[in-house]
Formats: C-alpha cells, structure tokens, sequence
C-alpha cells in the first residue's frame, strides 16, 4: 500500500466498466494479445488501464462523464492541449480521445496514450530518483521555453493560503501563517512570470510523484515493459484527477515524440498527466516538484536525507531559493485549508487523506524556514 503522502484512489476495474465502452476500445486496440493490467494511483477513481492490443500497448484513461463532469472536462482539457506540447521522448503522445455514447444514456470521456516503460516514484523520495527527475525535465523544459502558449497557470490566484489562514484566529496554523503571510505575497507577485506574464514559460504545474514514471535498473527504457496507469491528477487545486503509472509490454509501438523511439524518456523518466498546462514563472515547476519531495517526508527538514533548498539551487542557479520556499511552504497552506476546511468529496476520499498527510510534512518545513 502506498503512503499517505502519494496520492491515490480506489480505480474502477476493466472487468466492472459498460461493455460497450470495452469494445470500443478494443476497437482501437485491436484484439488483445495478453490480459488487461488494471493501475492505480492519482485522484480519479475511474478506468485506468494498460491493453495489449495487436495493434501494441496503450494505456486507457476513462471517466463516468455524469457520475464526474468536472473529472471528464479535466480529461477533455489533456487531449486538446496533447498536439500542443512540444515533441519530446518524455512526454506520452496521445494516440486517440472521445466522448464515448451508452445505449443505456451514460457518457464516458475517454483518452488513449502510448503506454510507457516504468513505476511512479515512490514516497518518500529517494535522491536517486529526484536526481535522474530534475535531469529529464531541465531538458525537456528547453523545448518548453520555445513553444509558443497563451494563458496563465493561475499560481498566484492559487497560492493565497496563508492570507487566509491568518485571517482565523483559531486555525492551528494562524501563528506560523502571521509570520508568511508577506514571503507568500513577494513569492505570488513573480511566480506567474513577473508582474506582466510575460517571462512565463510553459509549465506543467501538478509535478508530482504519481504524475512520474522512471523505469528501474533492470528495465530497458528503449523496449521492455510499456507499461501505464492514468495520470489525471488533482493538481494542487480542483477537484480533477490525479496520475496513475503508464506500465505495460512494448509490442513494437514506436514513440514519435522525440529521439528516444519506443521507449521512456531522458534517464528513464516520463511524465504525465498534462491536463492543466499553463504560463508560469520558470523555476515554478522545480518548486512544485520539490513540494512533494518536501510533502513525502524525504526532505532533512521532515528528517529525511534530501536538502531541497539546495536541490533548488543546484537546478536553477541564480534564482533565489526564496521563491521555492515560499512556493512550497504556500502549496502547504492550501493543503491544510482543504483538509481542514473542506468536505471530503464522496467521489474521492483520498484527496482528504492525502491533502492531510502532506501538510503535516510541509507545515513541518514551514516551521524550519520560519523566520
């Protein structure tokens, strides 16, 4: 069982979805040749499933479009924005995506990608897998830089948290959050690209573990185990869905994202779930990925072994490490209000306990930097 701390839900099952909706996948598959690999993980509690197909492996991403609009809308927004991402062997091309028509009157949205190689990272993090992360996305973010995109990541309208809880006084946090309310302000000033935007680069905004696959010392990242598991994630701000693993057996599928043909990306690593791409200052990434290194309970301030402030630094020289710091201790605030503000969703749990579990490690680095 994974930990608190790495977002996941309980899936539906190929065996338990509307028949038709098999077939039509199958329809695009092809006939399968191996069994049906159901994953978990994320925010979603729909259909995330790996299908080896004569016509290769693919991983199925699907959702109950009435049972969860929001959820469905989220899965729309990943395939309109796939074509748009720039070419590159670390992110999964979409192969297809379609609202898909019951007989009985039910609605599923569904999207079909390439399946590929690896696990999600685990939690907590290792320095490892932070390592080999940070590598593969320095180099895919030179190719985000140059791709064109309008319309802002919202960061700042996000990143509010702390605000709030200092305007309780009977939040728990309402000490620590007097002391950050102004770091917060200074860091949501800049964080969408300056005051105008118009340094904002490309960003995928939910890096996270379960949004990472990164294939293992014995996998072969140009053949061997294709495999998937959906990536829709929760992105730190609604009600979406969050990421499941892409693992499976390659049957000859090539990748025509980028160099690396047929395989997972840059050291092994892919990344998934793009389903909220936006502008965004461009060391915010870094810093959201780091807030769940911090949120696993692998930073030394959480008394793990990985210093992030100097992950940070090592990854973008030149920017002030207090922007991370803000960012990440910001996304904590938000966590907390949502686990101790909000209603647990029927439709996902988790969110609670995972927003919950997160918090507690990132209050913990709040407290270190406080100041």
């Amino acid at each position: 069982m994974p930990s608190a701390t790495f977002l996941h839900g309980v899936r539906t099952p190929w065996s338990a979805v509307p028949a038709a909706l098999r077939d039509r996948l199958l329809a695009r598959t092809g006939p399968l040749v191996a069994e049906p690999e159901d994953r978990t993980g994320g925010m979603a509690t729909g259909l995330a499933v790996v299908l080896h197909g004569r016509r290769g492996s693919f991983f199925a991403k699907a959702i109950d479009a009435v049972e969860n609009p929001v959820g469905a809308q989220m899965y729309r927004r990943e395939s309109e924005v796939a074509d748009a991402l720039p070419a590159h062997p670390t992110v999964p091309a979409l192969v297809g995506a379609e609202q898909v028509d019951l007989p009985d009157g039910g609605r599923w949205w569904v999207n079909l990608l390439e399946a590929r190689p690896g696990e999600p990272v685990t939690h907590p993090w290792s320095g490892r897998d932070l390592d080999r992360v940070l590598t593969a996305w320095c180099d895919l973010r030179t190719r985000l830089r140059a791709t064109p995109w309008s319309g802002s990541a919202g960061l700042s309208e996000l990143l509010t948290g702390w605000r709030r809880i200092a305007e309780d006084p009977d939040d728990d946090w309402h000490r620590l959050a007097l002391r950050w309310r102004d770091r917060e302000a200074a860091m949501a000033a800049v964080v969408d690209g300056g005051a105008d935007g118009r340094s904002g680069v490309l960003s995928h905004i939910d890096l996270r573990a379960d949004n990472i696959l990164v294939t293992g010392p014995g996998d072969d990242p140009h053949t061997g185990d294709h495999g998937a598991v959906d990536h829709g994630s929760d992105d730190h701000r609604g009600d979406d869905h969050g990421a499941d693993d892409h693992r499976g057996d390659d049957h000859g599928r090539d990748d025509h994202r980028g160099d690396d043909h047929g395989g997972a990306g840059r050291e092994g690593v892919t990344f998934v779930d793009w389903a909220h791409p936006g502008l965004a200052a461009p060391w915010a990434d870094v810093a959201i990925l780091l807030a769940d290194v911090v949120g696993s309970g692998a930073a030394v301030e959480c008394g793990g072994t990985i210093d992030v402030v100097d992950a940070f630094c090592r990854c973008e020289p030149g920017t002030d490490p207090e922007l991370a710091v803000g960012l990440i201790t910001g996304l904590g605030a938000f966590l907390h209000l949502r686990a101790v503000r909000e209603p647990v969703n029927p439709l996902m749990p988790h969110r609670h306990t995972w927003s919950a579990a997160q918090s507690e490690q990132l209050g913990r680095f709040a407290e270190v930097h406080t100041r």
